[in-house]
């Protein structure tokens, strides 16, 4: 795991070098057939959430930029330089998200954080930086995802069937209330774990 945490990190200074509008065309075609095509369906997961981020990119880049510009769309002006950089920033964020899944695709938490460990000691991190007790809240936080998740789900069902004729903003109104409070729980919990263990 090791040899692939390294090449992710090359990978990812190769994105962030590379400007080529082709090339980006090119890593992105390539990422979308291996997210689309690879065998296992837990690796595809996420495609909806995926696509929104891809998307809010694309269009976040593409609008109001000065150029020349391309085409009109509903009003809207698309220049040269918007529509490169959507390219690239659509396709590195794709390409990022994709690769990071195929390193860390069937890996148990402890065994990520474990790497992790290994890699900080060997570029001898821990003298510089507090690095054990973000260590210690990556565990923390990998050990209570499946928690929060299910607490967050009970307590959005349970909150919109008490009022069933919410409208959409109503909606995610709740979903923020109920996400925001077993998350403040968690990051309260580990302050107090942290604290325990620098006194013991």
């Amino acid at each position: 795991m090791e040899l692939g945490l390294f090449l992710y990190v090359i990978f990812i200074v190769f994105l962030f070098i590379i400007k080529s509008v082709p090339i980006f065309i090119l890593i992105g075609v390539v990422f979308l057939l291996i997210f689309v095509l690879h065998p296992k369906k837990p690796f595809r997961a996420g495609f909806v959430a995926i696509s929104i981020v891809i998307f809010t990119t694309f269009i976040g880049n593409v609008l109001f930029k000065d150029g020349r510009i391309l085409v009109s769309i509903l009003g809207f002006d698309i220049a040269e330089d918007g529509f490169n950089d959507a390219i690239i920033n659509a396709s590195r964020i794709f390409s990022l998200i994709v690769s990071a899944k195929l390193v860390f695709f069937n890996k148990k938490e402890q065994e990520i954080v474990n790497v992790l460990r290994r890699i900080s000691s060997s570029l001898r991190l821990n003298k510089i930086l507090p690095m054990e007790d973000f260590f210690d809240i990556m565990v923390l936080t990998f050990s209570s995802l499946p928690l929060i998740k299910e607490k967050i789900v009970l307590d959005y069902k349970t909150a919109t069937d008490e009022s069933a004729h919410l409208n959409i903003m109503q909606r995610a109104n709740v979903m923020i209330k109920v996400a925001i409070n077993p998350l403040c729980t968690v990051f309260e919990e580990s302050n107090d774990y942290l604290s325990n263990g620098r006194d013991s």
